[in-house]
């Protein structure tokens, strides 16, 4: 080919090509600008069903409160019923003329109140203060005056560090009542309530290594969740105030850029690619695939190193968190609210330190050095000492467990790892059957194996579910698993301990209307499956 004609046919075919790859580009920076935006908006639906579980959680606080104020009309017998729930800081009474009748400065620990709430009763505005029938009685302005036909409502205002709260209700003779909250206790029980899982996808309803954040008015955090730490400079996908009495705080979402939804390309960026190099891009998609799979390898390494790590550094300031609450609690009075106090901060630890020893189970599993230990043990007898450890708990939560051993023989087991799959059945039974009142816990010979069952008269399982709750991290998503907290590893890691003795975990249908969760156990010995 002559010289001089390379040049025209290398621009006739090049042009094109930089034509049509130019409007690929545009085409395909659209459509990805569509995508990011309907993902932004499925991202901001999801921070409203936060919010509507705080919102949730904030009408059933407010009729516990009027169901404890219509138990009586005494000031101070209504004192006595609010503080002693912890949730509530003091409890007061306004008369029609908004004069604070109650507490007064004769009532005990009454200064401290009178400190946090002094602005309170300088301000003439306050809905509780001054009601309908006194409205003209007052220079308020009408704005203000629109707001005091409420029968009850939440009031907000900052004291020290941060915000308090305060709910009121009317009464018979036209005056106000209300309590202040425990700002600490309350912050502790909307996060009880917001969902284990930061984000979900949609389109698989799996969780996204995404990030939500709880901020209050200051911009400080007074709550993350999810497995993604944002730099300082990044911006949130999608934020949202939570709805009253908590609109000063803000929820907040992040996201790697990675997982933003790419624009669904076009054909012309389709034939460019094709026609100008569809050789370079399988050699960089094979090199990307294996830097991004080298990469996830070690990232997965490194995620289950440090939460094996963290979780060990936990262990020891948690059992010292754990002694010194039960030393506190046996040199307190048993009338002493510090005692009970004590007593939660015990219980509370023991719970984290289960929870830790599911996450340590865990770590080794993943890095395949879970074994377990087997040796004969009387079955029976391990099954009642380790029932008999959990049952004041499951008591004060109005479950009683009802025992039917008949498997009277000893069994290989590892009695340590038997102890963890058996706690993690009557916690699942705790957190999804505590209305059935009753777990029955039976065990009997069949065949070559025991068998140990964990019943419960709750709401029951799916059938088409009943597989899928031994996945890590698995939870069913319904009314089952509302307001239920966990972090989805119990069933799984029962299940892998039970396989590791030889033997095997399900769940079956049985006459009650509950869950029964049945362990299946090889009688003779060890399969040469357990290590």
């Amino acid at each position: 080919m002559k010289p001089r004609l390379l040049v025209p046919l290398i621009l006739l075919v090049v042009t094109p090509m930089l034509l049509l790859g130019g409007m690929g580009v545009r085409l395909a920076r659209a459509e990805r600008q569509q995508a990011e935006q309907r993902f932004h908006e499925v991202v901001a639906a999801q921070l409203t069903e936060i919010d509507q579980r705080v919102a949730e959680y904030v009408r059933g606080l407010e009729n516990k409160l009027l169901e404890v104020a219509g138990t009586s009309d005494d000031s101070a017998a209504l004192r006595a019923a609010f503080t002693g729930t912890g949730l509530v800081r003091e409890y007061f009474a306004v008369s029609p003329e908004g004069e604070l009748l109650f507490p007064n400065a004769s009532s005990p620990g009454s200064d401290a109140f009178f400190r946090r709430t002094e602005v309170i009763w300088q301000n003439s505005s306050l809905p509780f203060a001054f009601p309908e029938k006194t409205r003209q009685q007052t220079d308020l302005p009408t704005k203000a005056s629109k707001t005091t036909d409420r029968a009850a409502g939440w009031h907000t205002w900052y004291w020290g560090t941060g915000i308090q709260f305060i709910f009121w209700w009317r009464d018979a003779r036209g005056g106000a009542r209300g309590v202040e909250l425990n700002g600490p206790r309350l912050l502790a029980d909307v996060i009880g309530v917001l969902p284990d899982t930061a984000l979900v996808n949609q389109s698989t309803g799996a969780a996204e290594s995404g990030c939500v954040r709880l901020l209050d008015t200051q911009g400080l955090i007074l709550y993350q969740w999810g497995g993604y730490e944002p730099s300082r400079s990044e911006r949130p996908l999608a934020t949202l105030p939570l709805s009253p009495p908590f609109q000063s705080w803000q929820l907040h979402a992040y996201l790697p850029s990675a997982f933003l939804p790419p624009g669904q390309g076009s054909l012309a960026i389709g034939v460019t690619l094709l026609i100008a190099a569809a050789a370079a891009c399988f050699i960089l998609l094979a090199v990307y695939f294996y830097r991004e799979s080298s990469r996830e390898l070690r990232e997965a390494s490194q995620r289950v190193s440090f939460v094996n790590q963290v979780s060990h550094e936990l262990k020891t300031p948690l059992t010292n968190i754990r002694l010194y609450a039960e030393v506190l609690q046996e040199e307190l009075p048993e009338q002493d609210p510090l005692a009970r106090h004590a007593g939660i901060i015990a219980e509370e630890s023991q719970r984290l330190s289960r929870l830790i020893g599911n996450i340590l189970t865990f770590a080794r599993k993943q890095r395949k050095q879970l074994t377990v230990h087997p040796k004969p043990e009387p079955i029976d007898e391990v099954i009642a000492a380790s029932v008999g450890l959990h049952q004041p708990r499951l008591r004060e939560k109005g479950i009683e467990i009802a025992l039917d051993l008949q498997a009277d023989e000893e069994v290989p087991l590892d009695r340590d790892a038997f102890e963890q799959v058996l706690y993690n059945l009557l916690n699942n039974a705790e957190k999804y059957a505590s209305q059935g009142g009753r777990v029955l816990v039976r065990s009997r010979r069949q065949g070559d194996e025991c068998l140990v069952e964990v019943c419960d008269e709750g709401p029951g399982v799916p059938h088409s579910e009943r597989e899928r709750v031994f996945r890590p991290f698995y939870r069913l998503r319904d009314h089952l698993s509302e307001g239920v907290s966990g972090t989805g590893l119990g069933l799984s890691l029962a299940r892998e301990l039970a396989r590791l003795h030889g033997g095997d975990l399900v769940c079956v249908s049985w006459e009650g209307c509950g869950a029964c969760f049945q362990l299946r156990l090889p009688v003779g010995p060890p399969s040469p499956l357990c290590p």
